[in-house]
This record gives structure tokens, C-alpha cells and sequence, in this order.
């Protein structure tokens, strides 16, 4: 799919390949990427991070004092949602980690198929459907209405054993923004450091206006 807008219909057939994912026997499967970490870790890696962007700002682009300030408030008021996260016991399950619309494919049957399985293992199910739903290369696709195609489904079956799944994907869809903010300007100091700013796209779209659709 890479850049591709889904219809509602592929929607629902995506939400059946993703049940069918997590349906996979648990036996002997390691964590996934980033599963192992904890919660106070990765709060502390956007506090980290987000300091280092300060501090490139003062020295480096002072106009940017502003989108500092707001990127700590955000991150500040997240804090109740980063502890109830961490009180949350999931049951795990084979999940994707990597969710993009570039890792599905359309089979010549019409069928859909995910690859580039090197990030795959046990997770938050709930973790990864926020990861598919914010991540930078399809989040300016699919709305949050059109998502419904792909919930309704999909929590409706996947919900009758995990009553706590759809608060969890709330309070993830309310975190993933700041780690792809954090993620995003991480990189943008890179490029900024390497002479590479001008032009910079991501997945489609200015730089800069991927940036503010994830702080807003």
C-alpha cells in the first residue's frame, strides 16, 4: 500500500488479517521491538530528548523557543496517561511492530498480506493499533471516522477476551503523537547539523507540517 488510502472495505479486510496476526500461538515467541521497555524509561527518553531540542534551539534557531514550550507542555499533561499505562497488565500476543501501510500487500488474489516481519514478537495488541493508526507514514490518510472501518471489527472480536483493549488504545492513541513528534525532531536536528534541512520531507508531506500535526 505504501502512500495508498484505503477504502472502508480494505479497512475491515486489514482488521481481519490483524486478528488473525494476533491469533498466532504464543509458544516460545521472544517481545517484540521496544515491548521490553518500560514505561518510566520512555517517559524519560522524551524528557531527554526533548531537552536536547531545547538546548539546539537556544543555540541554533531561537525562533523555535515557542515550539519547545509546547512540546513540554504536551508532554507534561501525558504523564497521568504514561502512569495509568504502566499500572495496565496486557496479555501479549504476536503483533506486527513496524505497522506501516508500506509493509502490506495486495495479493494478486486479492488478498492482503503484511511483510518485513524483523520487528514482529509479543505486544500490547492496543499498542500496536495506535502504532498503526499515528504512524508517519499513513497517520495524514485515513481519518479518525475512516479509521472506524478497521475498529469496529476489530474490537469486536479481539474485545471479548481483552475488556480493558479500547481504553488501552485510547491512552495510546494519546502518547504515540509525542513519540513520533520526539522521533521527528530528533531527526530534524540531524539534518540541520548535516547542512540537510532545506527541503526535508517526510513521508509525503513538508517537514514542518508533519511536525504540527503531531503536536496539535
Amino acid at each position: 500500500w505504501d502512500r495508498h488510502r484505503p477504502t472502508a472495505t480494505e479497512l475491515a479486510q486489514l482488521a481481519e488479517v490483524w486478528l488473525k496476526m494476533n491469533a498466532v500461538s504464543t509458544e516460545g515467541l521472544w517481545l517484540s521491538r521496544g515491548q521490553r521497555r518500560s514505561f518510566d524509561d520512555i517517559e524519560s527518553s522524551f524528557h531527554a530528548d526533548l531537552s536536547d531540542y531545547a538546548d539546539w534551539v537556544e543555540s541554533a534557531f531561537p525562533a523555535g523557543r515557542r515550539a519547545v514550550d509546547l512540546c513540554f507542555t504536551v508532554l507534561e499533561s501525558r504523564h497521568s496517561t504514561i502512569r495509568e499505562l504502566s499500572d495496565q497488565d496486557p496479555t501479549l500476543c504476536f503483533c506486527r511492530a513496524d505497522p506501516r501501510f508500506a509493509n502490506v500487500i495486495r495479493r494478486p488474489d486479492g488478498r492482503l498480506g503484511l511483510v518485513d516481519w524483523e520487528d514482529c514478537g509479543l505486544r500490547d495488541p492496543a499498542r500496536d493499533l495506535a502504532d498503526l493508526m499515528t504512524h508517519p507514514n499513513q497517520e495524514d490518510l485515513v481519518t479518525p471516522k475512516a479509521w472506524k472501518a478497521f475498529l469496529k471489527p476489530y474490537l469486536a472480536a479481539q474485545g471479548k477476551s481483552d475488556r480493558q483493549l479500547k481504553r488501552r488504545v485510547d491512552l495510546y492513541l494519546a502518547l504515540f503523537p509525542i513519540y513520533w513528534l520526539v522521533a521527528l525532531i530528533r531527526h530534524g536536528i540531524q539534518l540541520a547539523r548535516e547542512g540537510r534541512l532545506k527541503g526535508w520531507m517526510e513521508h509525503g508531506l513538508p517537514a514542518g507540517e508533519k511536525l504540527r500535526r503531531y503536536l496539535a
